[in-house]
């Protein structure tokens, strides 16, 4: 399979949460809906060369440890070391890069906050059944 995603640069959760005097913090990671399996290969790529540091995120810390895998401009192959969603971290304000998903993987349900209407959720539900995860964001929220 081959999909593409939009990572959009953003403030670090953390100096977020000191600038608007959160108690708690926002999440730093960008949900892609697309759900990897331990053991399978997947080959992440972008070619923005100054673009930052991007990272790729595998898990959902409710569930596991997420594990983070810094990329590098270009070509990177990722033999999946656990089951998990797989997000992104991409901390430069202003910025987006597109990234190219190619390999073995699956998606899940996601709702966005005022992106998905309740007909689009039930029908991702219906064809999408007994998922290991579903995805349930805001702009910072997941």
């Amino acid at each position: 399979k081959q999909t593409s995603f939009n990572v959009i640069g953003r403030t670090s959760a953390a100096l977020s949460q000191v600038r608007q005097r959160r108690s708690l913090a926002h999440s730093d990671y960008q949900p892609t809906s697309i759900y990897v399996t331990k053991g399978q290969r997947l080959e992440l790529a972008h070619y923005e060369e100054s673009a930052g540091k991007i990272s790729a995120v595998i898990g959902v810390p409710e569930l596991n440890t997420p594990i983070v895998i810094d990329l590098k401009f270009g070509f990177n192959a990722i033999d999946i070391p656990q089951s998990g969603l797989l997000s992104f971290i991409y901390q430069t304000p202003g910025k987006s890069v597109l990234i190219s998903i190619k390999g073995s993987y699956s998606y899940v349900p996601s709702f966005r906050l005022y992106e998905t209407d309740l007909d689009m959720w039930r029908l991702m539900m219906d064809y999408l059944p007994n998922p290991p995860v579903v995805v349930l964001t805001s702009e910072r929220a997941i």
